[in-house]
This record gives C-alpha cells, sequence and structure tokens, in this order.
C-alpha cells in the first residue's frame, strides 16, 4: 500500500487526502474559498469549480492521491501541486487558476517559469515544482524547484521564487538557507528534510 504526506510542501496546504480501501482508494471534499463565494469540490481523481450554482470543469480535472491545495487570501484563485508519480518521489508540478468574471482561468504556467529560472544555475531536466504560499494577494505565489532523491545531480537541492502572476516573472529568488529562514513556518517537512541533508555550499548556492 502507499502511504502519502500530510505538509509534504507546505504547511499552509490543504492535503487533499486519499481514504485507501484495498488497493483503490476514494475521496470526497468540497473546499471553499475564503470569501465564500465559491468552492473547488474533489471527487476521487477529479476536481472541478463550483459558482453560482454552477459546475465549472477544467481541462485537465485530474488530481492525484499526494496533491495539496490552497485559495488565496482573496478568494480570487488557487493552486494545486500534484505529481504522477506513485511513488511520491519526483514529477511534482503545479497549476494556478483565477476566477475571472464568472469564468474559470488558468494562470501564467508557474512550472515554466520557475524551472527556466532554476535551470540557469542548475541543469536538473527532472525537478519538481511546488507551490508554498500566497504571499499577500493573488497575484504573487512562492514556489520552489526541488531536485528529487532519485535524481543523478543534486539529490534533495532546493531554491525559493516569488512570482508574479501577472507578469509571468520571477521577483524574488532565495537560496535554500535563505527560503528556509524566512519562509520557515510555512515550509513542508519534505523540504526541512532535504535542507537538512544537504551540504554547506549546496545551502548557499545561487538560486
Amino acid at each position: 500500500m502507499l502511504f502519502y504526506e500530510e505538509d509534504l510542501w507546505s504547511a499552509e496546504a490543504t492535503f487533499l487526502c486519499p481514504q485507501w480501501k484495498g488497493l483503490d482508494f476514494t475521496r470526497e471534499m468540497r473546499l471553499q474559498s475564503t470569501d465564500q463565494q465559491a468552492a473547488v469540490h474533489v471527487l476521487k481523481e477529479e476536481w472541478w469549480l463550483e459558482l453560482g450554482g454552477q459546475k465549472i470543469s477544467p481541462e485537465e480535472p485530474r488530481v492525484t492521491a499526494d496533491a495539496e491545495f490552497a485559495w488565496s487570501p482573496d478568494g480570487k484563485a488557487f493552486y494545486i501541486t500534484q505529481s504522477e508519480n506513485v511513488a511520491e518521489v519526483q514529477g511534482f508540478h503545479t497549476e494556478a487558476y483565477a476566477i475571472d468574471q464568472g469564468h474559470l482561468k488558468r494562470l501564467a504556467d508557474v512550472n515554466e517559469i520557475v524551472q527556466r529560472e532554476f535551470d540557469r544555475h542548475h541543469e536538473c531536466a527532472d525537478e519538481s515544482v511546488a507551490a508554498v504560499k500566497w504571499v499577500g494577494d493573488s497575484n504573487h505565489l512562492l514556489m520552489v524547484a526541488e531536485t528529487p532523491w532519485d535524481s543523478n545531480c543534486e539529490r534533495g537541492y532546493f531554491a525559493g521564487y516569488l512570482i508574479s502572476l501577472d507578469s509571468g516573472t520571477v521577483i524574488h529568488r532565495y537560496t535554500s538557507r535563505e527560503f528556509m529562514r524566512t519562509w520557515n513556518g510555512v515550509i513542508g517537512n519534505r523540504l526541512k528534510d532535504d535542507f537538512r541533508s544537504l551540504k554547506i555550499k549546496q545551502k548557499n548556492a545561487a538560486p
């Protein structure tokens, strides 16, 4: 049986916890927005948005068993971080969505933004990209790129990025040490375990 960990990337996100029955699992959750105007409904392996009495499905409705979810403070956006890898080791990616005039809108490709920045100093093709926290509003999202433990380079290394979704740009970069010091209260258990295993040079490496 597989086991999935709460607070994997973010201590503030909601873990979309599955209930296992043998080799299969069930799950039904309703995640109300912070402004009480909308909700994301998760049923087993699919999700959709409930808004104004309507069901709005995304182009890619699948949600995996290891997913994390968080609404922005203003209730206008949300993210889902999940992995296609059943072993919960690698392949994590994040999608951010906004509610725009009654419609569900996919926001900037945060994975591409973070991967492009990470690859400037670290050439690993299989890094995971996860969200950690909405910062202030629905425009600023704190992200992390991590080289998984089964990688051939810099195993467990990570760096942090604060991105603007409106402009699709990185507005702040964090070394592993800076990320831990600045955002320690919201960082999940996986990153804390990673940090303990890093060498001093890796902790201070350019993000």
